[in-house]
């Protein structure tokens, strides 16, 4: 409380300001914004979880937020692989035993993982391992995340406490999952049964268990290096209608959808393929849901703003009692560009 209590009061402040149509001094909102990064990392695995999700909500972070929380995605330092040896020695057998090489330097910290680069049986693969007692410290901080939301709901306005608990349902209902590595693995093997034209990485299922798994090494360049992008020749403007497509289509065509989008788990190769990572966080739709969001995606062509904000409300993105005439006249001013096939 005493470390979030800072950054929520600037937080709050910020908001304010851009509620009320006031200047808004965007370099000291970056300020406070990185300021907010660093007590999210220092309250751990859980809250840079949450921080990750939050960095994909601009409905609840205003800009500079936006942008600093987003580096949550890349730039969590890893455990010492002192304490992560034991969790892949328990499962899989001595190191030396199972593996022709095994780098102890983290390629990449996630918010509940971390990853190796290793040598299995002469190919390149990558080990991702759970945090060390990252399910009991998860158990811990959402108990007190919950406890803490009725007071923090005192002192933001109500479409933003409507926002952190619908994030805060989804953050609950899917991290528990995400630390299962079967079923990461059975996720991904299903997705990848219908993205013939992604490249999805190849699980080696007999070294895959609840708290590790071993996935094939593939190389990309990541979707955000525009630099690196341009440097293969590719349209990136193109690239990113083909992002878009593919996740529109997982998300209308498919009883499941990759639900965790962000910069570092989206590469592309050389040839200009779309390389997909970590499926551990997945989405499911019902069919009702699913012809809800056509509906508005037809309502959103058709420029009908009335008929987006009713299926805004059925869909709970929008509360009941919203001003729908600021809502509607918004939306009236959005250019949407004619459907693309």
């Amino acid at each position: 409380a005493l470390k979030l209590a800072p950054i929520i009061f600037r937080y709050k402040r910020l908001r304010r300001r851009i509620l009320q149509g006031k200047e808004v001094n965007y370099e000291r909102a970056r300020r406070d914004a990185k300021k907010a990064v660093k007590v999210f990392i220092d309250l751990g695995p859980t809250f840079i979880k949450l921080g990750q999700l939050l960095s994909a909500r601009p409905d609840i972070l205003p800009q500079p937020y936006l942008d600093e929380f987003s580096k949550l995605q890349d730039e969590v330092p890893p455990a010492d692989f002192k304490l992560v040896k034991p969790i892949i020695e328990e499962d899989l057998g001595r190191i030396d035993d199972v593996f022709d090489f095994f780098d102890e330097k983290a390629i990449a910290g996630a918010s509940l993982a971390q990853v190796y680069r290793a040598k299995l049986k002469g190919e390149d693969v990558v080990v991702k391992v759970n945090r060390p007692n990252i399910r009991e410290i998860v158990e811990r901080d959402l108990k007190v995340i919950r406890r803490a939301l009725p007071i923090l709901k005192r002192f933001l306005d109500p479409s933003i406490t409507f926002s952190l608990e619908s994030a805060l349902d989804q953050f609950s209902e899917t991290i528990f999952e995400e630390m299962d590595y079967l079923k990461e693995a059975e996720n991904l093997e299903k997705i990848k049964a219908f993205l013939k034209d992604v490249i999805i990485p190849k699980v080696y299922h007999e070294y895959t268990t609840k708290r590790v798994i071993v996935m094939e090494y593939i190389k990309g360049v990541k979707i955000t290096d525009i630099e690196g992008l341009k440097a293969l020749n590719l349209n990136t403007k193109e690239l990113a209608v083909k992002v878009d497509k593919l996740f529109l289509k997982m998300l209308l065509t498919h009883e499941i959808f990759h639900a965790d989008p962000h910069p570092g788990n989206i590469s592309v190769s050389k040839d200009g393929r779309i390389i997909l990572y970590d499926f551990g966080m997945v989405g499911r739709l019902d069919e009702a849901t699913r012809l809800k969001l056509v509906r508005l995606y037809v309502a959103l062509t058709d420029k009908n703003p009335s008929q987006v904000v009713n299926i805004l409300i059925e869909l709970e993105a929008l509360q009941p009692n919203v001003n729908r005439y600021v809502i509607e006249k918004g939306l009236s001013l959005i250019h949407i560009s004619e459907p693309t096939r």
